[in-house]
């Protein structure tokens, strides 16, 4: 599939194929908002009409600035299917990096999620000579700034665009998707539409993947985790990605969504550790003791399966009870009640791991480190000309 396929011809068969089931949800002012794969199709379709009418064309790049938002990941899509680059920035990166990516990877448009975004691209982009053209997705909220009113994404997709649509011109291994890396000095990943669907199936070769599951898309779109697990892996299944509200609800959000496949660097994985352990903290009596005594059940039979022992028979037994009174709801808690697979990265601190999966969640090493791809050879002035 990879071969022949990219990234824009996967949204049209998923619009195809599945027009009425959710491809993505994001959560606003405490709401889930859903868009099916056939009202994201024909909102990556409008902002791509509306790319073009701009000057937008094959070959040029389009950056996108902020949190996890449809808006964002429909933009790059837009621009894909106009035979151009994706650029996914770090909203948390200082101004110097955000302004060095800029420059480097030639970017012509960004699109920023908010109006304070926006005007700090528009304060780092002033002095250049040939600055982006900045669009703006939500102009809202207490700093509302009129200045974005008329430079809103909305506003690139009005009626004033006369254009019928404008035709997939990607092909497979033209460039999809330029990622930076945090380190100053590290080289850009340049990813073909052929790279990531071959990253995505071997992923789903592995742990197999429906359109009926549910992903939580937290990770920063500038990472190649975000571009794999959310974007492309998304894409080639068909299921829903849910983006959380804010960084600081992704815990709350988690569970309200309740995924079904998950990836998990350490940093998180260990937050998750640390939360069971404050909840055993917080309760008392029975509960705490009956908690402690089955965890302690639970890592003992995970200790004999690392050792490729069987687990006695008793043992298995108490493990059976403690799925009921204590993993279970644990794991509901945490929100991983209904996730098949959880797929984390090879820093993963032993004592994290062996306490997640003697909790019944089904850890499986990455297989993202394996399908990375070297940064290429070229320079980002060689890819442009």
């Amino acid at each position: 599939m990879s071969g022949t396929n990219t990234l824009p011809l996967l949204l049209a068969r998923n619009a195809s194929h599945w027009p009425r089931r959710p491809a993505w949800r994001h959560k606003r002012l405490g709401v889930w908002e859903t868009e099916t794969w056939a009202t994201f199709a024909r909102r990556c379709h409008d902002i791509a009409v509306g790319l073009a009418a701009n000057g937008f064309g094959r070959g040029e790049r389009l950056a996108v600035l902020g949190d996890n938002r449809p808006a964002l990941y429909a933009s790059m899509l837009a621009a894909q299917s106009l035979g151009g680059v994706g650029v996914p920035l770090d909203p948390d990166a200082d101004s110097s990096r955000l302004a060095a990516i800029l420059e480097d990877a030639r970017v012509s448009i960004v699109v920023a999620d908010t109006a304070d975004q926006a005007d700090r691209l528009a304060t780092l982009m002033h002095a250049r000579r040939s600055p982006p053209r900045i669009f703006c997705v939500d102009a809202g909220g207490f700093n509302r700034s009129e200045q974005w009113e008329t430079r809103r994404l909305d506003a690139l997709v009005d009626a004033r665009h006369d254009s019928t649509g404008a035709a997939s011109e990607a092909a497979p291994h033209d460039l999809a998707l330029l990622v930076y890396p945090a380190a100053l000095q590290s080289r850009p990943l340049s990813l073909s539409h052929a790279q990531l669907i071959t990253a995505a199936e071997v992923i789903s070769a592995a742990d197999p993947v429906r359109s009926t599951d549910d992903a939580l898309c937290y990770l920063p779109m500038s990472s190649y985790e975000d571009a794999l697990y959310s974007l492309t892996l998304g894409l080639l299944g068909g299921f829903a990605c849910n983006c959380p509200e804010a960084p600081d609800s992704v815990l709350r959000d988690l569970r309200e969504i309740g995924p079904t496949i998950l990836f998990l660097p350490t940093a998180a994985c260990n937050a998750l550790a640390q939360v069971v352990s404050a909840k055993a903290e917080a309760v008392t009596g029975f509960k705490r003791r009956s908690f402690t005594f089955f965890q302690r059940l639970a890592l003992e039979a995970e200790a004999c399966r690392e050792q490729g022992r069987a687990v006695p028979l008793g043992l298995a037994f108490g493990c059976r009870i403690g799925e009921l009174v204590a993993y279970a709801p644990v794991r509901d808690q945490l929100g991983l009640s209904r996730v098949r697979w959880v797929h984390t990265d090879g820093s993963l601190p032993t004592d994290t791991a062996r306490l997640l999966r003697a909790l019944g969640v089904a850890l499986r090493p990455a297989q993202v480190r394996a399908t990375v791809p070297e940064p290429a050879p070229e320079t980002i002035e060689t890819l442009h000309a």
